[in-house]
């Protein structure tokens, strides 16, 4: 056969020169297997790096989507106190009794508006999209307009009267600032979100309807303007309960 005199002639020697070509078929194959390899982990780290990559920037969305939100509302509640202070203002008779702006009380219902109100509305309307996400569905719609007006209406302004009270040095100690927040809600809540409801139905059908969500809480805050200027005058004046305790307190006196 002619595989014998290669045998042959190698002897010892072939042997270790056919031993030699083995050995030498078999370092080219690890090479490969070390290149295939090679490349396995390349695509892999990079398959890592483009998914570590892709969920940084959807981080990096998902939080400049939220402090839009939050600038947005603060914004629009500083707006809509301004408003109100002016209007205040204007309605006093006697120029000497005419109240000064308060730069402090702005800055309470910016601070509502950028930390409470507009992550509170930027997580709640994306929930209700994820929930209810078909626009032309009329039972979408409606679930969307009930639970916005039954569940974030009430929390809502229960928060700024909370927030408002408590972070008002005026109204006296922390305990007394806790006092006045429970009568002021005692008080107040219902007839506020009643008032509310007949602003806030209309504009969240249209908010729903129309409005895509990445501009919700835009439009929304844009209507906040005018529900801000309301709400400033709400939620820092006096419930009037409070106040009849305390002209028997004076009487008392």
């Amino acid at each position: 056969p002619a595989w014998r005199p290669v045998f042959r002639a190698g002897g010892a020697g072939g042997g270790g020169g056919n031993g030699g070509r083995f050995l030498g078929g078999g370092s080219k194959s690890a090479r490969l297997l070390m290149r295939a390899s090679s490349v396995i982990m390349a695509a892999s780290s990079s398959s890592s790096s483009t998914s570590s990559a892709a969920a940084s920037s959807t981080l990096a969305a998902r939080i400049s989507s939220l402090g839009k939100s939050a600038v947005t509302a603060g914004s629009m509640s500083v707006l809509g106190d301004a408003i109100a202070q002016g209007v205040q203002a204007s309605k006093a008779t006697d120029a000497k009794k005419k109240p000064a702006f308060e730069v402090a009380r702005s800055a309470r219902m910016g601070g509502f508006g950028l930390l409470l109100y507009g992550p509170m509305q930027h997580y709640w309307y994306a929930f209700l999209d994820r929930q209810f996400p078909i626009k032309t569905n009329l039972a979408h719609f409606a679930n969307k307009l009930v639970w916005n007006q039954i569940m974030l209406g009430p929390t809502v302004l229960v928060t700024v009267f909370t927030w408002t009270n408590m972070t008002t040095p005026s109204l006296g100690t922390m305990q007394q600032r806790w006092d006045a927040t429970k009568t002021k809600i005692k008080h107040d809540l219902v007839p506020t979100m009643l008032n509310g409801w007949k602003f806030w139905v209309p504009a969240a059908a249209v908010n729903f309807s129309v409005v895509p969500l990445p501009y919700q809480v835009l439009y929304m805050s844009c209507c906040g303007v005018f529900w801000n200027f309301y709400l400033s005058l709400a939620s820092n004046t006096p419930a009037p309960v409070a106040a009849d305790k305390t002209n028997a307190n004076t009487k008392k006196r």
